[in-house]
């Protein structure tokens, strides 16, 4: 497991970073936030290919469409946020998430969020199998 503040990595069994000093968040009871994000990302490319499935079905309806599309795009940008700022990244990678407005685009941040999130141990429990 990586340290959330320095991203260096961590000992096992270690409490505090020998870096920077922080805490490690095992160690303080906080393991609720070590949070498995690999479903709610599987979920959300599910998602996206039921949603392009359906457009057809409302192709005499642009309204619903763009409704539809909007709602996708806004819950890809709160995933990536709330992904990355568990891991103590900055504002800017919601911003990711606009990619799912091109067909497949969702592909891109979810391969990105998976490389950062994996050293944190909040991948499917990836960390912890080192």
């Amino acid at each position: 497991m990586n340290c959330i503040k320095c991203d260096v990595a961590l000992p096992e069994g270690a409490r505090f970073c020998q870096n920077c000093g922080l805490e490690s968040a095992r160690s303080s009871g906080k393991i609720d936030e070590l949070k498995n994000y690999q479903p709610a990302f599987y979920r959300q490319v599910l998602l996206g290919i039921l949603l392009a499935i359906a457009i057809p079905f409302f192709i005499g309806m642009p309204d619903v469409i763009r409704i539809f599309a909007f709602l996708y795009v806004a819950s890809c940008c709160v995933l990536v946020y709330k992904a990355m700022r568990s891991i103590g990244k900055k504002n800017w990678w919601w911003t990711l998430g606009l990619f799912s407005i091109i067909p497949l685009g969702f592909l891109v941040p979810y391969f990105v969020v998976k490389k950062k999130l994996i050293p944190h141990g909040m991948w499917s429990g990836s960390a912890l199998k080192k």
